[in-house]
């Protein structure tokens, strides 16, 4: 691939061109900036309601796999869908992430992908995404989402086959969902205070205020979920 100019490349194929393209796409601090379908798109700042929920999600994976990397907005391609994705949250072997040198992280090395719906990415998040995680072989995705047609819920998909994920297990919002090893920690979400969603530890409740405290030691959570980001 050659640069010209700074401005201009001339690329041996697709990918390159685009992935090239996205490099380089200038957005409002805050926003995200991603490749889908072939097509650089920028999704708005999400509201804070919509972080709070991601902090505690992120969380709760760290104390699942505390050996693991557990990150937010890390590039993911997808090449054969022309596709470079930033989930809410990436799960990574240490040993995965510490290999990849390029700027973004091989989505096959990625052992579970997180995203959390809202007004501008709930199409994508339940259609576009998905496919394209099954497509790379992401053993797991799971999606939160506040906005179903049915009310919220939350979806655990898995067994990844030409592109199509099957549904391992789903629950309302206030119900637990399981997540199959090395995830084992059972995990709770439900609601609390401004739209935290909030998944406990196998050591500790969380309180009604959103607040981490050890209140017993087992498997438990009181919450509250707020409206949606």
């Amino acid at each position: 691939m050659d640069v010209l100019d700074g401005d201009y490349i001339h690329a041996e194929n697709e990918w390159d061109e685009l992935s090239w393209l996205w490099q380089r796409t200038e957005a409002p601090k805050g926003c995200r900036v991603e490749l889908v379908d072939g097509i650089v798109t920028v999704t708005p700042l999400a509201r804070v309601s919509h972080q709070f929920l991601v902090a505690h999600v992120h969380r709760r994976l760290c104390a699942a796999v505390p050996t693991w990397g557990v990150h937010q907005w890390c590039p993911v391609a997808v090449p054969s869908r022309l596709g470079i994705y930033l989930p809410d949250i990436t799960v990574v072997p240490e040993e995965e992430l510490h290999a990849a040198e390029e700027r973004c992280l091989p989505a096959a090395a990625a052992a579970l992908v997180v995203e959390i719906a809202s007004r501008a990415t709930a199409r994508i998040d339940r259609t576009v995404k998905a496919h394209a995680y099954a497509s790379a072989g992401i053993p797991l995705y799971l999606l939160l989402d506040s906005l179903a047609p049915d009310g919220p819920v939350c979806t655990l998909h898995g067994s990844p086959e030409k592109g199509t994920y099957r549904e391992l297990s789903r629950a309302p919002f206030g119900e637990p969902i399981a997540l199959p090893a090395p995830l084992r920690p059972r995990h709770r979400h439900g609601r609390v205070p401004r739209g935290l969603i909030t998944y406990p530890s196998t050591a500790a409740t969380v309180s009604s205020t959103g607040t981490d405290r050890a209140v017993e030691t087992r498997t438990d959570s009181r919450a509250r979920r707020s409206p949606t980001p």
